[in-house]
């Protein structure tokens, strides 16, 4: 023991090989720790290996596993800077002279704000989709309207998928640039359509301005509207009756020279003017109620549209009516008194005005015409009237009759002494 004491005094200087190496025979250490003999030891033929005997290795650990016989690297070696030290950017690559770059742990680079880049193609994939339905839905009622949203939806879809094919591949800078395209696109397409929003609340409320006459004439029009059906006419009509010879209630009628004016009776009816009903129209003889085939044969008609609309059954509706030289010449009010729909052509008059404008002949009850005044108005149907309204040279005079109230009457608006405009209406029997 003191012998080989001695041998480890006088062993010189030796290190262990790195951790982790073989040494010169081969064997494997793992420990780091340095061994230093106390004594140098100019003879170095005593210690030509670890196995001659001589020496120890007094704090090294050997490890005891197969010992490495594979071939020896012969390369390069490596210069670089090894992975992991300070300041290395090892959780990036770049590729040539793209733009891509890559982080290796799967997280896309930061915005201008620090959060990582998000691709929102889902949320853009989805409002393309609906703004594609939309337009195409549009279109079908206004093509222009409809294509304006409609195309840019769909170039907004291309971006969004371009967009996010740039993010899968990691071309961060396209990535952008498509991303900010499409949401310019898609932002354009939703202020289109809340222009569209905000025109279509003002239509609607210029149509609810019109009030209930507007919404009847709808009705009037629905099924020519929306009813490409051929819709077969009643073909059996009620003709008017005549009305029989009856007892007239006489009138009060001013003595020449002595009129007035005229006595409203708020409301109350008066006694019936007989012949009222029936008068002449540029030379042609009507009486109401009339067929409307006989009014056309006596050379008047109602417009090309008014043609095409029905009646539904028990309906009654006013519409323009033209002489035979297209003049205006006022509103006709018809009835349907058949069970079926009707075109208004075929139905029947119950009711007329007659604009007194552009020297109209019209010869009414008692020879009064539009160039008859109030006087003579008042001479022929009396100075009672069921209302009136006078407001400086105007004067508005109506004559409710005691068998059917409006429904058999005369009104008559005159401006001065002047007659401008004149109803007549006997339309009692048709609605029964």
């Amino acid at each position: 023991m003191e012998e080989n004491k001695d041998q480890e005094k006088r062993f010189a200087d030796y290190s262990a090989p790195e951790p982790g190496s073989y040494n010169l025979n081969g064997t494997y250490y793992k420990s780091s720790q340095q061994y230093t003999g106390a004594e140098s030891d100019t003879d170095s033929s005593r210690y030509d290996s670890p196995d001659s005997g001589v020496g120890s290795y007094s704090t090294g650990t050997e490890h005891t596993g197969t010992q490495y016989t594979g071939t020896q690297y012969t390369g390069t070696p490596y210069t670089g800077t090894p992975y992991g030290t300070q300041g290395q950017t090892a959780n990036t690559f770049s590729y040539g002279n793209g733009d891509y770059s890559y982080n290796l742990n799967g997280q896309p680079p930061m915005d201008e704000k620090g959060r990582p880049l998000r691709n929102r193609f889902g949320m853009k994939l989805t409002f393309s989709i609906l703004g594609i339905v939309a337009g195409l839905l549009i279109m079908c009622g206004n093509l222009l309207l409809g294509a304006i949203p409609l195309i840019l939806s769909i170039v907004a879809l291309v971006f969004a998928c371009m967009q996010n094919k740039e993010y899968k591949v990691g071309n961060w800078q396209s990535f952008r640039n498509y991303a900010r395209i499409s949401a310019v696109l898609l932002w354009i397409d939703m202020a289109v359509w809340i222009i569209y929003l905000i025109l279509f609340i003002i239509g609607l409320v210029a149509l609810l301005s019109f009030g209930n006459q507007y919404f009847d004439g709808l009705k009037q029009h629905d099924d020519y509207t929306y009813n490409t059906e051929y819709v077969e006419e009643a073909e059996t009509e009620e003709e008017p009756e005549e009305d029989p010879e009856e007892e007239i209630t006489e009138v009060e009628k001013p003595d020449e020279g002595t009129f007035s004016g005229f006595h409203g009776l708020e409301g109350q009816k008066v006694p019936k003017v007989k012949g009222f009903n029936k008068f002449t129209l540029q030379g042609a003889k009507i009486s109401l109620p009339m067929d409307m085939k006989d009014f056309y044969k006596a050379g008047f008609h109602i417009s090309d549209d008014d043609e095409e609309v029905f009646l539904e059954p028990g309906d009654s509706y006013g519409y323009g009516y033209y002489d035979d030289a297209d003049n205006y010449m006022g509103t006709l009010f018809i009835y349907n008194t058949t069970s079926g729909k009707i075109h208004p052509q075929n139905g029947i008059a119950g009711g007329i005005t007659i604009n007194g404008d552009d020297g109209v002949d019209c010869e009414m009850v008692g020879d009064l015409s539009f160039s008859s005044t109030r006087e003579d108005a008042a001479a022929v149907l009396g100075t009672d009237v069921t209302s009136l309204s006078e407001d400086g040279d105007y004067g508005y005079y109506a004559w409710y009759f005691e068998d059917g109230g409006y429904a058999t009457s005369i009104e008559m608006d005159f401006k001065g002494e002047e007659l401008k405009e004149v109803w007549i209406m006997n339309y009692q029997k048709l609605e029964q």
